[in-house]
């Protein structure tokens, strides 16, 4: 019984060993990495219904890749500072003229624009707290949702172009732009304002002049797991 277990043991080493020589590929001698593993920059994608801007929307750019052409400071020195009166959950977007575009949450319900010195030009009164970030489009729109349920566009001054009411709330999320810049797409949760009722989880496809393109909402339990 004795050898017979050493035996087994034996032929178990063996096959571990062969298998992870196997799985294994070789080391070229001069250190550099396999040809899958070769680190490649990712590459920008050109979207033209994007403003031509530092920072246009979340994340940068539709991929989300957070990524800048410009270098960051070299210091952590405050250059200005502006009080907005309430509290700023979204990411600001940034224009092509270096100003910077937010919204204020919870009591605020204000959409600002403040210059690269830190002045506030103008502002837009939203019907709810605007939690998410807004999208700067390629015709110099600002567009962003609010826990009204309302998608808001607005001209590059701050005046009102349309307004659309969706089934729920904007939270966390931003609106995404077609490559040619004539669709915006947006998704809603389904904790509904109080005014709409009963809300519900969707996603919206809506032309750039407002009027909805489509809609697809999930199965309500569906719906019930993402909350």
């Amino acid at each position: 019984m004795r050898n017979g277990a050493q035996k087994y043991v034996s032929l178990l080493l063996l096959m571990t060993t062969l298998a992870l020589g196997c799985s294994m590929k070789a080391v070229p001698p001069n250190g550099t990495k396999p040809a899958e593993f070769q680190e490649t920059p990712q590459q920008a994608v050109p979207w033209t219904g994007l403003a031509d801007a530092p920072w246009p929307m979340q994340g940068h750019d539709p991929q989300h890749t957070g990524r800048s052409v410009f270098a960051g400071p070299d210091s952590g020195t405050v250059r200005w500072a502006v009080n907005l009166g309430a509290p700023v959950l979204a990411s600001p977007v940034i224009g092509a003229d270096g100003t910077l575009y937010v919204g204020t949450a919870a009591s605020g319900m204000t959409f600002f624009a403040i210059s690269p010195q830190g002045q506030v030009l103008w502002q837009f009164r939203a019907g709810g707290s605007i939690a998410s970030s807004a999208l700067l489009a390629a015709n110099g729109r600002l567009v962003f949702g609010a826990d009204d349920g309302q998608l808001y566009c607005l001209s590059s001054d701050g005046q009102l172009q349309w307004q659309f009411q969706t089934s729920g709330i904007f939270q966390a999320s931003s609106p995404a732009i077609s490559q040619d810049g004539r669709v915006l797409y947006v998704q809603v949760s389904h904790e509904a304002p109080a005014a709409a009722g009963t809300g519900k989880d969707a996603l919206y496809a809506i032309r750039d002049d407002g009027t909805q393109l489509w809609r697809f909402a999930p199965p309500q339990e569906t719906s019930e797991l993402m909350a």
